[in-house]
């Protein structure tokens, strides 16, 4: 092997070598080594809107109380509308609408069963997806989307709103709208980079992580133990 002859060559080899490891090593690291988010925790307010604890784009603070979210077994799979800023159902033929079949289809794919359906009457949803609305956040990088929860009597409503300027990449309003959705089930953030759920910034619409972010087996097994009824 003339390869290993030169110096130079088993240099360059121990090198690579050395970088496969400590990319291997980082790896390992990363998957063994990260907190996994879980339920969102949430408290009541007497209106029965939810306020987050934590893992939430939405954070209010610590509060007595507080209990994981999780909808009730008769209202899954969770049925979602489309709406436009001023609440109006959308065409189903509208790009929004598209987007919101393909994720939602995407998510069904990866748990293994329907948790999620498009379509019904407004007034027989249990949650809907505005596009182009206004978020209730202030500062100079507000969150590509939000969701919130309401709750009355024994059931759950929830409403997600997505970031107008979102719409303009189809593969950001792909990932938004499966993390916002995931956050509609009740998944909180992931501190994992390659999860769904680990928290969307500005910074990262454009990286490559955005581009192979899914659901991690932990949060598969969460919400099929949850909802998944054969």
């Amino acid at each position: 092997m003339s390869w290993f002859k030169k110096p130079v060559n088993i240099a360059i080899t121990i090198g690579a070598a050395l970088l496969a490891a400590v990319a291997i090593g980082l790896i390992i690291w990363g998957v063994t080594h990260h907190t996994e988010g879980g339920l969102l925790e949430v408290c009541w307010a007497p209106d029965g809107e939810a306020r987050y604890v934590e893992g939430s784009e939405r954070n209010y603070g610590t509060c007595e109380g507080a209990e994981e979210l999780v909808w009730p077994q008769e209202q899954i799979p969770l049925t979602i509308a489309s709406l436009s800023p001023e609440g109006q159902r959308l065409d189903a033929s509208s790009p929004q609408v598209r987007a919101l079949q393909n994720a939602t289809t995407d998510l069904n794919r990866q748990l293994g069963f329907e948790l999620f359906r498009v379509g019904g009457g407004l007034d027989a949803t249990d949650a809907d997806v505005r596009f182009g609305g206004a978020l209730e956040r202030a500062g100079a990088s507000p969150p590509p989307g939000y969701v919130s929860h309401v709750r009355a009597g024994n059931m759950l409503r929830g409403h997600v709103n997505i970031r107008s300027d979102v719409e303009s990449d189809a593969r950001l309003l792909h990932l938004v709208l499966e993390h916002e959705l995931l956050h509609l089930a009740g998944l909180a953030h992931d501190d994992f980079t390659a999860s769904i759920m680990f928290p969307i910034t500005h910074d990262e619409w454009g990286t490559d992580r955005m581009s192979t972010a899914h659901v991690t087996d932990w949060d598969v097994n969460l919400l099929r133990g949850l909802y998944h009824r054969p």
